[in-house]
């Protein structure tokens, strides 16, 4: 390794934003937020990274690590201090005083009298100064809660399936993949793995054949029953949904929790 990639050094929030980009974020939002910095100092890093030769953007403005920004070594340095960095401002006083409870960053626009633009700038400085966190990291705006929050949620596809549920009778996994229009993407399937014990993946039966498919194969709707499955057993650790009998193919009914859920989710969307 050259003279240079060893002498590398960078500040604190630098070097947290070439790892956001080594994972692969790519727009100045998602690297602040990975990074758990506000915009304006991401940008700061951004540019001090390009300078560097470790960053850069492509023909649409997305941010990627360079080949040197792969692989480089570096040390860090403590960035400047600012004053006051973890105090939030007046905006930011009046947008937890209204996070009661998780929102939605429309409803939070909405109540603020404030653009979606100023809201995004706010939400994303309070969650670098640890004021608040994002229901779901993939659609971080979808719900926003107060750090600390233990207000159960949803993410937006298992929103989707639940209220695909129909209360009066009960259904199958097919007619609720379908009724809720969603495709159960590998990598939502590998999340609700990886967020649950060995054990309990082992004693769920994920990994069982359905109605004579082999493991790797998919069904004649192009959808892994495998996804199916695990996003089933994810609702039902949650208390969500239950089998209405002991039969690998019983169909799946609301709880009483789910109804809950359900209500609410319902209630938030008229709001």
């Amino acid at each position: 390794m050259p003279p240079k990639a060893r002498n590398l050094t960078l500040t604190h929030s630098q070097a947290a934003c070439l790892i956001a980009l080594r994972r692969c974020k790519d727009s100045k939002t998602k690297i602040a937020i990975e990074a758990k910095l506000d915009l304006i100092k991401t940008a700061t890093a951004l540019g001090a990274l390009a300078r560097l030769g470790l960053a850069k953007r492509n023909r649409v403005n997305k941010w990627h690590a360079t080949a040197r920004g792969k692989t480089c070594r570096y040390d860090t340095v403590p960035d400047r201090l600012r004053r006051n960095r973890a105090v939030p401002g007046a905006g930011g006083q009046r947008l937890l005083a209204l996070l009661d409870r998780p929102m939605r960053g429309r409803e939070i626009a909405e109540k603020l009298g404030a653009t979606h633009q100023r809201v995004r700038q706010l939400v994303i400085k309070l969650h670098a100064q640890g004021y608040v966190s994002f229901c779901d990291q993939v659609n971080a705006f979808w719900l926003v809660m107060r750090a600390g929050d233990k207000t159960r949620f949803l993410s937006r596809d298992e929103e989707r399936v639940l209220s695909a549920i129909p209360r009066e009778y009960v259904t199958d996994a097919i007619k609720i993949r379908l009724a809720a229009h969603v495709r159960f993407p590998w990598l939502f399937v590998v999340n609700a793995l990886l967020s649950a014990p060995e054990s309990e993946i082992a004693e769920s039966g994920v990994f069982q054949t359905r109605r004579g498919y082999p493991i790797n194969s998919v069904s004649p709707l192009q959808i892994a029953h495998q996804s199916i499955n695990a996003l089933m057993q994810y609702l039902k650790r949650k208390h969500l949904v239950e089998k209405t009998g002991q039969d690998l193919h019983a169909p799946y009914s609301l709880t009483e929790t789910g109804h809950a859920a359900l209500a609410e989710m319902t209630r938030r969307q008229a709001a």
